[in-house]
C-alpha cells in the first residue's frame, strides 16, 4: 500500500522541525492504532492511498527481464554468425532444478523445438557472465521462461531457413491467455515468455526473437 498525504489540512505543519511527526501528513493517524487510516476526502480529510499487487510489480520485472535475454541471445547469434553461422542456443526440454537445464537434441524432422533456456551451454554462459547476470539464476527466473526455437536457426539449419517456422504463428505452442508481441512474421527465430506464472495473468507476455 502506498499512502500520499494530501496538502497540509487544517492546523497541520510541514516545516522541518516537524518532518517526523505523522499528525502533521495523516489526519486520521493514530500511534495507538497504527494500521488503521481513513481516506474518505471530505471536511476533515484529504490522505489517498493505493494499492500495487504483485502481479503488478511482475509485470514489470517481466519485461526489463525480456529485453536482457533479448540482448543476450541476440549476442549469441551475432557471436556465432562471426564464427560462420548464425544459430541460438538449443533448448532445455527439462530442468532437474530450477537452475539446471541441460540442452536437449533435437528430434528429426522437428520444425520448432521447446524447452528453457538452457544452463550448459558454454557461449551462452559466456555472455551472461559478461552482462553480470548472476541475479538470472540466483532468482530461479531459468524456469519461469519458455523458449521456443525455429529449429533452422538452431545446429543443422541454413541460414536461408532460419526464421521462417514462426511465420503462422501456431497458437496450440502457447497459453491462450498470452499477449503476443512482434511475432508471427518471417525473420521470428525465437519467442520467448514467461510461465509458472501462478494466476498472474497479466504478466503473460511472449516477445520474438529476430
Amino acid at each position: 500500500m502506498v499512502f500520499s498525504a494530501g496538502k497540509a489540512f487544517g492546523t497541520q505543519s510541514r516545516e522541518a522541525a516537524r518532518a517526523g511527526d505523522h499528525t502533521q501528513f495523516i489526519e486520521s493517524y493514530n500511534p495507538a492504532d497504527p494500521f488503521r487510516l481513513r481516506i474518505a476526502a471530505d471536511q476533515g480529510y484529504n490522505d489517498r492511498l493505493a494499492a500495487i499487487a504483485a502481479a503488478d510489480i511482475f509485470a514489470i520485472a517481466q519485461r526489463r527481464l525480456a529485453n536482457e535475454l533479448q540482448a543476450v541471445l541476440a549476442q549469441y547469434f551475432t557471436t556465432t554468425a562471426a564464427q560462420g553461422q548464425g544459430r541460438l542456443p538449443l533448448p532445455a526440454a527439462n530442468c532437474s532444478s530450477a537452475v539446471v537445464c541441460n540442452a536437449s537434441a533435437p528430434a528429426a524432422g522437428t520444425t520448432v523445438l521447446r524447452g528453457y533456456l538452457p544452463s550448459d551451454d558454454v557461449l551462452l554462459n559466456q555472455i551472461m557472465a559478461a552482462k553480470s547476470m548472476s541475479w538470472f539464476d540466483h532468482n530461479q527466473w531459468r524456469t519461469t521462461f519458455n523458449y521456443l526455437l525455429d529449429a533452422n536457426c538452431a545446429t543443422g539449419g541454413t541460414a536461408a531457413q532460419c526464421g521462417n517456422a514462426f511465420v503462422t504463428l501456431d497458437r496450440s505452442l502457447i497459453d491462450a491467455t498470452t499477449t503476443v508481441v512482434g511475432a508471427g512474421n518471417s525473420g521470428t527465430r525465437a519467442l520467448l515468455w514467461f510461465a509458472n506464472a501462478g494466476s498472474m495473468q497479466k504478466t503473460r507476455l511472449l516477445i520474438a526473437l529476430k
